[in-house]
């Protein structure tokens, strides 16, 4: 692979006959931020899906650092270290913020259930090791003020900036976003993107974008990639694919339109 940090090849996904990916293929390099874009139903968030194991495409190949995807369960691809948000939420909205932050610590837990009930021993002092793990993404996204509060009560965009600390409590190197600035107001949003991009230059990540404001994706990214159908129309620099007609018109329905943002 040299320098790509993940390889996606000719993959092919259907679910009863319908091809959601139709030989999709794009490599993101290591330390960058590369969206995927495409209108409703392109097959962003499949595509997600497979890199993540959710989906096992029927055809291509998915690399990551030179391991294959395609052969790792879903609950053994934290371990490579990809992480992900969702679209729509996955928080436990009864327990507490730093609770849920915990949760993305799971894959560097080496006691049972036995020895963190007792809590006592090698328990306690793990759970320690793991909350002192847990301050500088606290810091970072400062979330010091809610970190004791109900989750299930935050507004909106305090809850995202929380799903987005529990995939960096896992410590990836290959971070999945799957719109994550999706319902958010215009403050919100500004939050969001600053956090993220300060993830990517403090802890030096590889970032796979999906998101549908334009005016974001084309200020962040470093590399775009657009499906249309299931199919992928265009790849480039935001410069590029502002101004390709085949991504013009996938979005706009005309190719004489001068420019998609």
């Amino acid at each position: 692979m040299g320098e790509t940090k993940l390889l996606v090849k000719d993959v092919q996904l259907s679910f009863k006959g319908l091809k959601t990916l139709n030989s999709v293929s794009l490599e993101v390099k290591p330390k960058t931020l590369h969206a995927i874009i495409g209108p409703n139903g392109a097959g962003k968030s499949s595509l997600l899906n497979c890199i993540s194991s959710f989906y096992k495409p029927q055809r291509g190949e998915i690399w990551y650092n030179n391991q294959n995807l395609l052969e790792v369960p879903p609950h053994q691809i934290v371990r490579l270290g990809i992480s992900r948000t969702f679209q729509n939420i996955e928080l436990f909205g009864k327990m507490t913020v730093f609770d849920n932050l915990m949760l993305g610590r799971h894959k560097f837990m080496q006691t049972g259930v036995m020895m963190s009930g007792v809590y006592w021993g090698q328990a306690k002092r793990q759970e320690k090791h793991h909350q002192e793990k847990l301050k500088d993404i606290i810091s970072m996204l400062n979330m010091e003020n809610v970190i004791n509060q109900t989750v299930g009560n935050l507004p909106y965009g305090l809850q995202k900036r929380v799903e987005l600390g529990r995939a960096l409590a896992a410590e990836p190197s290959l971070l999945l976003l799957d719109e994550p600035v999706a319902g958010m107001s215009g403050k919100e949003k500004e939050d969001i993107v600053n956090y993220i991009l300060k993830v990517k230059e403090q802890l030096g990540l590889t970032i796979v974008l999906i998101e549908h404001d334009m005016k974001i994706v084309m200020e962040i990214s470093d590399f775009i990639t657009v499906l249309s159908f299931g199919e992928k129309i265009a790849e480039g620099i935001p410069v590029e694919i502002q101004n390709d007609s085949k991504v013009i018109e996938a979005y706009l329905g005309t190719p004489n339109i001068d420019r998609l943002a």
